[in-house]
């Protein structure tokens, strides 16, 4: 008698035993359908993201073809006096300080700083809310009996001049006509792809036309650069841009640039972004003082 209850026994054990896998078969199914289910979910996120991304890019790229920033010369602030070893935080917490307004009434804080040492250059810009708060500061500021004190010196206060480039079309000096342009007062932030962004619109630049001014040791940018067209004409739109509307200035990561005809031969250091030298990189697109390239002198 003792051998059916052996046997049903190890019946049991072996129902037992299909039960646990197709409960562990069923659970990995749902495991694995949880994970496709997630799958899905980050390709949806993923992909809304990109949609994101992509009509950011738009948006940045509809802004740049404007090339004309907001005019705020009303609401902004010319400052002087500022320690070179101060930050635009010290800079805002001293008008707070000295003027009783709020961190929200200052929009921007734009203040050069050297190239090698990050240092402050001593002046900048502070653009306020409204022109209210611009006189409310300037108030405090102009008053003989306060000071606005940072450290061992203070600020000094007064209204931007109007924007532009800083180019009076009646009394510039234009060299002569060439393909090539050189851009100053650069942002130092600024790339080939920035220039070619804004510049594209007057004409077409030849392959390897921008040439970015660089610190040879650090690679930073210098402020300054030439770009060359294929086509005289192009250059010559650029110009007039310039001068027919010195309010709206070529901005390049809003920074208002000025232009002027390229003279002279480019000299032989120039390097790109990567430290190559622009003459290997581009040997067929040398431009030479008249603009052409040496190829093209040579043929003539």
């Amino acid at each position: 008698m003792a051998r059916p209850e052996k046997e049903d026994d190890e019946k049991k054990d072996e129902d037992n035993v299909d039960d646990k896998q197709t409960d562990s078969l069923l659970e990995e199914g749902e495991e694995s359908k949880k994970k496709k289910r997630k799958r899905k979910r980050k390709r949806s996120k993923k992909s809304a993201s990109k949609e994101e991304e992509e009509k950011e890019q738009e948006d940045a790229a509809e802004s740049s073809n404007n090339n004309v920033r907001e005019d705020d010369t009303v609401r902004t602030a010319f400052v002087e006096g500022v320690p070179y070893d101060a930050t635009t935080d010290q800079v805002a917490e001293c008008l707070l300080k000295h003027t009783k307004i709020e961190r929200r009434d200052i929009t921007d804080l734009r203040f050069p700083t050297w190239q090698d040492s990050g240092r402050m250059r001593g002046y900048g810009h502070v653009v306020f809310t409204s022109k209210e708060i611009l006189d409310q500061v300037l108030e405090v500021a102009n008053n003989q009996k306060t000071k606005l004190w940072m450290g061992r010196r203070y600020l000094s206060l007064q209204k931007a001049r109007p924007k532009g480039n800083g180019i009076d079309p009646n009394t510039q000096h234009v060299s002569a006509p060439s393909k090539t342009i050189m851009i100053k007062k650069l942002d130092y932030q600024a790339t080939e792809e920035d220039i070619i962004q804004v510049m594209e619109q007057f004409g077409t630049i030849v392959d390897g036309g921008v040439r970015i001014a660089r610190n040879f040791k650090t690679r930073q940018n210098k402020g300054f650069a030439y770009i060359a067209y294929e086509e005289l004409e192009s250059a010559k739109k650029a110009m007039e841009h310039q001068q027919k509307q010195p309010n709206k200035p070529i901005c390049i990561l809003n920074r208002a640039c000025i232009l002027d005809y390229d003279e002279g031969r480019m000299k032989g250091s120039f390097k790109t972004a990567t430290g190559r030298l622009w003459s290997r990189e581009y040997q067929h697109q040398q431009p030479s003082s008249s603009g052409t390239s040496n190829k093209q002198a040579r043929t003539k």
